[in-house]
This record gives C-alpha cells, structure tokens and sequence, in this order.
C-alpha cells in the first residue's frame, strides 16, 4: 500500500478517534483510586522529593507512568483533567497506528474498520480520563509492533534501524508496564523471521533485545544500588502470582486475602517478592490439576465476555457520580443527603454500564474468536497479529490475570475483527477461503446467538469462576 494511502487512512482515524476522546475528557470527572491513586501520589512525591517509590515499595511500580504523570504535571500542574487530555491525545494515534499496523494485513477498507473498531471501543474510551498506565502502554506497544512490521518488510539498514527503534520502544513498555514482557518472545521472533525471506536473520533481532535493555538498565541500576539485585524490574510479580495461585483462588486473579497467607513479616522488598514467587510455584507443584484449571478459567476470562469493571465504573463518569462514588471538591455524598435516591442512581448506571460492555463482548468475543482460526489459513499473512497476541495472552494465562489486561492486545484483536467484518461486509478474503462471504456471515451470526444465549441464561457464570476448593 502506498505511503500516502496509508496516512490517510491513519489521519481518518485519527480524527475521529481524537475528538470523540477530546469531548470525553472534557466532559468526565474521575477521582483515581486503587492503583490510579497510587500512580498519582508517587508522581507528586517523585516531584516533592526527587524519589520514587518509599521503602519496602522503591520497585513495586516501574517509573514509566509515574514519570509521565510527572511529565504532565510539571508543564500543567497537578491537574487530572490535563492528563486526561493528553491520554485523549494518545488514544487517538493509538487508533490510527492500529489502521497503519492493519494495512501490513488487510486491505484499506478492512484497516479503516480496524482503526474505526478501536475509536469507538467503550472500554477505551472509558480509560480516557483514569490514570491508568493501559494509556501509555497500548500506544507504546503499539508503535513498536507498527516498527517490526517495518522492519520485516525492510532489509539491510532499513531492517536494522527498524528493529533497533523497535527495541527502545519495547524497553518503554516494559517501564510502563513490565506484564508486556509476555510480548517479548513474539516480538524477537517476528524480527528474526519473516516468511517472505524464509531464513533467520538475527541483527534486527539482537539489535532490539540490546536497544531495549539499554532502556531498562538505568532502573535496573537504580533498583541494584537500593539493595534489590541487579534484575529487579518490578517486585509485584511475585505477589500477583501468589493471589493467582492459591488454595483461594477461584479466577486466576485479584484476590487479596491470599497475600495474608504467606509470611513477609521482617523482610525486605526483594525477599518478599521471592517468598511469594516461591509460594505460589510451591502451591502449582502440588496441586497441578488445581493450577490447570485456573489456566482454563483465565484464558475464558481474557477472551470471553465477562466485561471490564473499572471500564464500566467509569462509562458514565459524570460529575454527581463521582462525589457519590469517591468526593471531589464539594465532598462525598451518601443516600441520605440525597433522599431522592442518587446512591441508587449510581448504583444503576453501573450496573447498565456492565451489562452494555457484557452485551458488547458478547458480540464481539464470538466473531474474535472466529476469526482468530480462520486467520492460520493465512498464517504467514497475520502472523505480526496472531503471534504477539498468542504470546501475551498465553504469558498471563500461566500467571495471572486482571481485565484490564485486556487493553493491552485489544487493537490487535480489533485488526482481526476488522478482517471478519471486511470478508462479510465488502465479500473480500482476508481471512482467506475456508469459509466464503455467506458461511461466514452463517457461521458468526450463530455463535453470537449461541453467547448470547448462554450468557442471558446464567449457564456461563461458573466458566468464569471456580468452585471453591473444598
């Protein structure tokens, strides 16, 4: 496709994609909570003090997105609505580097859908205005896949310099958030191999793994000299793994109880991060029927409809809603203050936020799916698509699992949507031949009806959640 061609269609969904999250940010009022609360206050006490993170936590957040709130907040002020605006910002090249990674699989048409499908993602737009670190990420990571497509394409320098620019931002990600390192393995891959030369070439490769740990070696020097070890990238994979895997665990993620059960009292930041990796590989060994099936529950979990609940938290962030919820300015409200039922109110709009992300996924899920097979007829065709996804989502099944992981690979499974839905819509063959335009239809209408049915009669509720072990 020529270079032109491609800009244009980036520009498209650029556009569109920026003003609908420009007007979002504008008009959303979110209070950051949870882990968003504690991006911001190590941001604001990284600038008060000039250090990241306090002791026992000097390495549980990696500095990428603290250092970008940080960013923000010395050119602006300590102002939420401005971080919101400059994530409105990266949503939209996010939709339009999905269109431009799109072109190097599909066709014009079927890359507009897929920058089109990430524009209008609910789920996305909802992340606008929280201080999740899924904004930075999911732009990062995907200017770095648009830069190995490149480089496949390239040879000689051009492949090199491709690779090499890959790696740093592939390093950035890591900084931002280190559960991208299940991108790796696909990332070095699709760099070494492309079909097209039908042999390994490894200094695009080599040059990427070097250029990214280039990037990473300053914290990792940083983390060594407070005492951590030299390969300490982040110590909250080991406390993540054990709420993953444990005699409580019932969905292969969060689960806080579990953290109680194993005793950190009295050690250090890195010895506690190995007492809980050495727990929950302990638990895995004895009970490897018990961690298969966690594995099962974590795949359904990542890839079925079960919706993201901090995206439908925040679906309708209105003003009310979030002085209800959190308090902001004029303090927190309760029910009785309000005997005409906002506490109810909100409780509604939550409640009809999930069921219209579940009722979205419910769609979508079934015709992802689909189309995930019917890609391996073209296998050489998508597999700067299919491998990065199978990587990631094959590295969090083993390990752990929260939604909001989601939006992480949800671009590149928007780029396979996007292929579904040129094949049926325009009667292309993206996906190849196994199926033709009228089977397809047939057989993606058949599975939306069948999710669909199965989900309003309760009869999925268990995939989703294990028994409790007895």
């Amino acid at each position: 496709m020529p270079a032109r061609q491609r800009f244009r269609l980036a520009l498209l969904a650029f556009c569109l994609s920026f003003a609908l999250r420009l007007a979002w940010a504008a008009w959303s009022q979110v209070t950051p909570v949870s882990d968003f609360r504690g991006y911001d206050l190590l941001a604001v006490h990284w600038l008060d003090t000039g250090v990241l993170g306090a002791p026992g936590h000097y390495a549980y957040r990696t500095p990428g997105y603290p250092a970008f709130l940080a960013l923000i907040y010395t050119v602006f002020g300590h102002s939420w609505k401005a971080v919101a605006l400059v994530q409105a910002f990266l949503g939209g090249l996010t939709s339009a580097l999905t269109a431009v990674l799109a072109t190097y699989v599909l066709s014009s048409r079927g890359s507009l859908l897929a920058g089109l499908l990430h524009a209008l993602s609910p789920t996305a737009l909802a992340y606008i205005p929280v201080l999740a670190s899924e904004n930075v990420a999911v732009f990062l990571l995907m200017a770095g896949l648009l830069l190995v497509a490149v480089a496949r394409r390239a040879s000689g320098r051009g492949a090199n310099g491709a690779g090499l620019a890959s790696g740093l931002l592939l390093g950035l990600v890591l900084l931002v958030r280190p559960a991208a390192v299940f991108f790796a393995p696909a990332w070095v891959f699709l760099l070494a191999y492309a079909p097209t030369r039908r042999r390994l070439v490894l200094l695009p490769a080599a040059l990427a793994v070097a250029a990214a740990a280039l990037v990473i070696s300053p914290w990792l020097v940083r983390n060594h000299r407070l005492g951590l070890g030299p390969m300490t990238l982040s110590t909250a994979g080991g406390v993540n793994l054990a709420m993953g895997n444990n005699d409580l665990a019932v969905t292969g993620g969060y689960i806080r109880e579990a953290q109680a059960t194993v005793d950190t009292e009295n050690l250090t930041e890195v010895e506690a991060d190995k007492a809980y990796r050495k727990a929950a590989i302990d638990w895995i060994r004895a009970h490897p029927g018990r961690y298969f099936a966690l594995c099962a529950t974590r795949l359904i979990r990542l890839l079925g409809v079960e919706p993201d609940w901090w995206a439908a938290r925040y679906l309708l962030p209105e003003i009310v809603n979030d002085r209800l919820l959190h308090g902001t300015g004029g303090g927190k409200l309760s029910p009785d203050s309000h005997p005409n039922g906002a506490s109810a109110r909100v409780d509604r709009i939550r409640a009809y936020s999930k069921l219209l992300l579940t009722g979205i996924r419910a769609v979508i899920a079934p015709l992802i799916l689909l189309s995930l097979v019917l890609s391996f007829s073209r296998w050489r065709q998508h597999l700067i698509v299919v491998l990065p996804v199978l990587s990631y989502v094959v590295g969090l099944t083993l390990t752990y699992v929260q939604i909001r992981f989601r939006e992480l690979v949800d671009p590149l499974l928007f780029i396979l949507l996007a292929a579904f839905l040129a094949d049926t819509l325009f009667g292309s063959h993206e996906l190849g031949e196994w199926l033709n335009r009228r089977q397809k239809a047939v057989v993606g209408a058949t599975l939306i009806m069948i999710t669909l049915g199965v989900h309003a009669s309760g009869l999925a509720t268990s995939i989703y959640r294990l028994s409790p072990p007895h």
